[in-house]
This record gives C-alpha cells, sequence and structure tokens, in this order.
C-alpha cells in the first residue's frame, strides 16, 4: 500500500519554514500531543516519499527487513539513502520535516546544530563533505497499520526509529556527537550542540564524595571513543561505576537521573516522557555511572550511565575538543525486544 499523493498546498504548508543544507537555519518544529508522534512521523515520511521526484523515492526506500537497516555507524562516508545534497530544495524542507517531528525542540537544535560543525570542519580543516551529507532513508512503508522505520545518518549523528502501528517503538541507536566542542570564531561561534551533556556528568562526579568516587572510577586508561559502538551492543550491559542506590543525598540523585533526562529529552514530549517512565522504581535503584579522567573540560575524560534498560556513554579526544556520545537501549536498539513482543520472527541482530 502506498502513501496518498498530497497537494500542492499540502505540501506547502509542510515543507514551511525547513531547512537547507546552505545556510542550515531551523526547521520549524512540529509540537505533537502525547501519543502521536507516531502518526506525524508517518505522515512526514510519507510525504517526503510522494513529495519529491520518482527519483528520491527510489533512493529513499528500503525493505523493512533490509540489512542496512541495522548498519549504523557515525564515521564519514557514504550512505544507504538518499543525501541533503543530491536532493532538490522542496525535497530538502520535507526530509528537515520529518526530522523535526522526530525531535523535541531542543533534540533538534542538536542534530541541525551537528550539521552546522560539518560545515565548521569543512572551511576551517577542509575536512568532510559538509553539511549537506546527511542521508535519509525510509525501510517500510510508513502506513497507520505497518512495521517500518527511518535514519537519518552522516559524520557525527545517527538517529535511528522503529515504528509499528504508529506507536514508536525504538528511538535507539541514538548518537550525537561534536567536532569541535565549541565553536570559537566565525559564522557559528559559541555554537556547542552538547555542552549539557559535558557539564552535567562533571557536576556529578564533583558532588561525589571521595568513598564513592573510588567506586565510579573505571579502571585503566580513558577511553577515547564510545564502547558500545556500532557492532559491539553487548558492551552496554558491562557492568561498572556506583548505584543510584548508593548515592546518598538529593542532589547525587538528581544529577544521576539528570543525565539520563538530557539524552532523552532529544525526543518529543510523549516519547521522552515513557523512556523517563521506564526508569521508575526498581529500574531507577539498578542504574549505575561510571566515570574515567579528569573534572576540567580540557581534561580527557569518559562516563557511562547504564541499567537494563539503557546505556548512555560520553566519550572525549583531542584535549576533549572532540566529543561522541550513544545512547542505546539494551535489548530493544531497532526495536528487538518490541518486535519479538509483538510475535515477528525477523529480529535486528543482537549486536547492532
Amino acid at each position: 500500500m502506498s502513501a496518498p499523493h498530497l497537494s500542492r498546498r499540502q505540501l506547502a504548508a509542510l515543507i514551511a519554514g525547513a531547512a537547507l543544507p546552505g545556510s542550515i537555519s531551523m526547521p520549524t518544529h512540529a509540537q505533537t500531543s502525547e501519543s502521536s508522534t507516531g502518526s506525524a512521523m508517518r505522515l512526514a515520511a510519507s510525504v517526503l516519499l510522494t513529495g519529491g521526484r520518482p527519483k528520491a523515492r527510489d533512493q529513499l526506500s528500503f525493505p523493512f527487513a533490509a540489512p542496512e537497516r541495522h548498519r549504523w555507524t557515525y564515521v564519514p562516508g557514504r550512505r544507504n539513502g538518499f543525501s541533503l545534497d543530491d536532493m532538490e530544495p522542496d525535497e530538502r524542507k520535507l526530509a528537515m520535516n520529518l526530522l523535526a517531528v522526530s525531535l523535541s525542540s531542543s533534540g533538534l537544535e542538536k542534530a541541525t546544530g551537528v550539521m552546522k560543525l560539518a560545515a565548521v570542519l569543512k572551511e576551517t580543516r577542509g575536512f568532510g563533505r559538509g553539511p549537506g551529507a546527511y542521508y535519509f532513508a525510509v525501510y517500510g512503508e510508513p502506513v497507520p497499520d505497518g512495521l517500518w522505520g527511518w535514519r537519518v545518518e552522516g559524520h557525527h549523528l545517527s538517529l535511528n526509529y522503529t515504528v509499528f502501528r504508529d506507536r514508536v517503538i525504538s528511538a535507539t541507536p541514538h548518537c550525537v556527537c561534536a567536532d569541535p566542542m565549541e565553536v570559537a570564531t566565525g559564522l557559528y561561534a559559541g555554537l556547542a550542540p552538547i555542552h549539557r551533556e559535558d557539564y552535567i556528568g562533571r557536576d556529578l562526579v564533583r558532588n561525589l564524595d571521595a568513598g564513592q568516587l573510588a567506586r565510579t572510577r573505571r579502571a585503566g586508561d580513558v577511553p577515547n571513543d564510545v564502547r558500545a559502538g556500532p557492532r559491539r551492543a553487548e558492551v552496554a550491559t558491562e557492568a561498572g561505576g556506583i548505584a543510584f542506590a548508593a548515592l546518598s543525598d538529593e542532589t547525587q540523585r538528581h544529577l544521576m537521573l539528570g543525565i539520563a533526562e538530557t539524552y532523552i529529552s532529544n525526543l518529543p514530549h510523549d516519547l521522552a516522557k515513557a523512556q523517563m517512565g521506564r526508569l521508575e522504581g526498581a529500574a531507577r535503584d539498578t542504574l549505575h555511572f561510571e566515570w574515567s579522567g579528569g573534572f576540567e573540560t580540557s581534561d580527557l575524560h569518559y562516563y557511562r550511565l547504564h541499567g537494563p534498560r539503557l546505556s548512555i556513554e560520553y566519550a572525549t579526544r583531542e584535549s576533549a575538543r572532540h566529543v561522541h556520545t550513544l545512547w542505546r537501549e539494551p535489548g530493544n536498539d531497532f526495536g528487538r525486544a518490541a518486535l519479538a513482543a509483538a510475535g515477528q520472527e525477523t529480529l535486528p541482530p543482537e549486536s547492532a
């Protein structure tokens, strides 16, 4: 079943205000009410597929079971899908509209901030292909009773969604990175898309006493990358760090939960609320926080917040000017657990 073609008026309404690679201005963020993100995402994906050239649909569309859906990465290079560079202006607007309905306003600011940083890297270091080298791909048919997913991916960004019957059953792996951490000069001076992820982790370790900090420290060298990256999902469940239940005051507990909220709030309100709800009660008490490195902004440092339903990593390199972050949902990346519960026989690989 194909998505319906929209009228020119409907298309015009949906693309108003969206971003283009040349400027990376902020697309209009579509606010969604609780439980409506899945349907808003479906409509935006349908319009993206039907609102452009046949070439666009051909390059955007893949079967839901295609192995490409699970082959994710955050390093530079070409991807499966259709890049912003290769889209016509109206197609780019439709693609950015899909991104807008799939994130909160703060999450959208981070994602478009990563694209702006790609422009900075190309201009200042001659590195990469710039802000248009982000590829959109839709897996399966976005219809109300369907099973489908979509991804946007490029250097330092990989956002993956799985939708079943208009319910978003997975929004991970969710990878947002930054190089440089903060832009010093030029058009984007002051841009620092993931600064909160940095300081809230350092705030937590600074609020631990000596005994707690000793339990938090990770043995060995400071990792210079996230450890549970592509095809290393098993790392997300490794033990280590201090338990939430071992924190001694409200400030410490607030900061640990605040780390989770900082990443999860990249999603629209209904999705973020559901995710945070899964960290209440016993699940909250099983959270652990692990730290490695120094406490200053320029010190190499790494942290991991993890539990049975959550894995968040923050890793620095190059005097902490280059940062990778990753949020995974152990067992349910690409919707694995939810699809198994729904009786689906073909499941994403555990190690994706």
